[in-house]
């Protein structure tokens, strides 16, 4: 577990429970998908290959400009990168399969109890991430054929909710991933550029 991992899981966990408070009453759900497309430099990163994703999110209590947002994203991802073996940089095959969970802010400028059609918000969140990645064959007894590793960091997204009933419609989402940690002993950064299109329901 990388070093800086620890460190956002403690982050996250006080935030969940400093907003325990907010959960009290209303909640809009949303669950879909997307695809997020890796950035980054060679032998640190995925770039520029891509990953599918599942999304499921929460927004906590009535409609205010300010709300507590939590989210769990289920990624896939496969392809060739430039990965350090043994110091020497090596393109090698990879899949991967990981979760993230999200928990910040919202704010919904132009929050309304009765909604607008259109509701553009923007926001920011403490981000964990546990990735497998699987590599294939390599040109070293020490390299690992699969590592588990964690990656901390921040999450800024911003979209617009679009109310098809009075309490439900569809969202559309972009996301700019900032995560780092170690992969195969390495330094390494999950950083990503992420674009979901969402269901919602309000309760």
């Amino acid at each position: 577990m990388a070093v800086n991992g620890k460190f956002y899981f403690v982050v996250v966990a006080m935030g969940f429970l400093m907003a325990q408070p907010a959960f009290a009453s209303g909640y809009q759900f949303t669950f879909g998908g997307g695809e997020e497309f890796y950035s980054g430099v060679d032998n640190t990163s995925l770039a520029p290959n891509s990953a599918v994703d599942v999304h499921f999110g929460a927004k906590f209590g009535e409609p205010h400009i300010v709300n507590w947002v939590a989210s769990t994203t289920l990624m896939e991802s496969s392809g060739t990168a430039d990965f350090k073996v043994s110091g020497t940089s090596t393109s090698l095959a990879y899949s991967l399969y990981g979760g993230e969970f999200d928990l910040g802010l919202r704010v919904t400028p132009f929050a309304h109890a009765n909604h607008l059609p259109i509701e553009p918000f923007f926001g920011a969140a403490g981000a964990l991430q546990l990735d497998s990645v699987k590599f294939g064959t390599t040109t070293s007894t020490t390299f690992p054929r699969t590592d588990n590793e964690y990656f901390g960091g921040y999450a800024l997204f911003v979209g617009t909710d679009i109310f098809i009933t009075k309490h439900g419609g569809l969202t559309l989402q972009v996301e700019q991933t900032d995560l780092s940690g170690t992969l195969a002993s390495s330094t390494f950064t999950m950083n990503s550029n992420r674009y979901l299109a969402l269901i919602f329901f309000e309760y």
